[in-house]
């Protein structure tokens, strides 16, 4: 079944797993959306949704869990990124987890990946389905590398020579962007509680001066983080009252963090969205 609303995924690193719950409850239920849109982690979610690979992205991570080829210090000094995305995206898919490529791109949905341009400090997003009608798929993937550059432990990506990071940097939820796509009617998988004592928490991103001669207008965006972020929670909670927009968030992150490999927890949490998922597939359909 698919409806006729946006599905909008936030980043949040291993956090992601609530996200990836959700998704292949959707999977299991058989629904889908014309329109996805991620940044960080919920990008890399969005393409598994896509290829229907159910159960992919929580064994994937399971796996690698304590490889240092996944996420190490080892990493950041041999390619300069706390994270090893060739080898996440690139190796694990092609040599040891193989990944069905056929199925993503006989994908009818578009998929848009944001990506924060270091020069400017505003999101990019990439298609899918323009990577695909261009047999660019290899630039594609690099916006995945981008947007997946967490500031600070991951160099800049460069893409058409122009240097990218971590697309939640600018759109920590990119809810603003499937509205300029046309979709009043949004599903927004969260990966932190929304609570109002949770949402105060979000702090701003590393201190100004880590970008400030390099990426001025990324150092900008660091410092203004937690200010854009509950802006944009205010809005969904508004669209929320209205009926256009359902969101989907943890109760509980049950010590989860961004870089956590507490498998137990991971499961936890990966379970709790499935639950989730379930319930709010099932109210969604019944709607429809």
């Amino acid at each position: 079944m698919k409806i006729n609303s946006a599905l909008v995924l936030q980043g949040g690193g291993m956090k992601s797993m609530f996200t990836t719950g959700v998704l292949d409850a959707f999977l299991e239920e058989d629904l889908f959306f014309p329109y996805i849109v991620g940044v960080s982690a919920g990008a890399a979610n969005g393409i598994v949704f896509l290829a229907r690979e159910e159960g992919r992205f929580c064994r994937i991570s399971l796996t690698y869990l304590h490889d240092p080829r996944f996420m190490s210090v080892k990493n950041y000094r041999k390619v300069g990124s706390y994270f090893n995305f060739d080898f996440i995206y690139n190796e694990v898919p092609h040599q040891h987890d193989i990944f069905d490529y056929d199925a993503l791109f006989e994908a009818e949905e578009e998929l848009e990946i944001g990506a924060t341009n270091c020069e400017t400090g505003k999101v990019d997003y990439f298609s899918f389905q323009e990577a695909k009608h261009n047999d660019d798929f290899q630039t594609f993937l690099q916006s995945l590398y981008a947007s997946c550059s967490v500031p600070c432990v991951c160099k800049p990506i460069t893409i058409n020579k122009i240097s990218y990071l971590d697309g939640g940097i600018g759109a920590p939820i990119p809810t603003e962007r499937a509205r300029e796509q046309g979709y009043d009617h949004q599903v927004v998988i969260l990966t932190h509680p929304l609570k109002p004592e949770q949402a105060s928490r979000i702090r701003n991103l590393p201190p100004r001066w880590v970008y400030r001669n390099t990426y001025p207008a990324v150092a900008t965006l660091c410092t203004r983080h937690a200010e854009i972020s509950n802006r944009t929670i205010d809005t969904l909670l508004a669209g929320q009252e209205e009926g256009r927009i359902t969101i989907i968030a943890p109760d509980d992150t049950f010590g989860v963090y961004s870089a956590s490999r507490n498998r137990s927890k991971l499961l936890r949490l990966y379970f709790h969205g499935f639950e989730k998922g379930l319930s709010i597939a099932k109210h969604i359909q019944t709607k429809e």
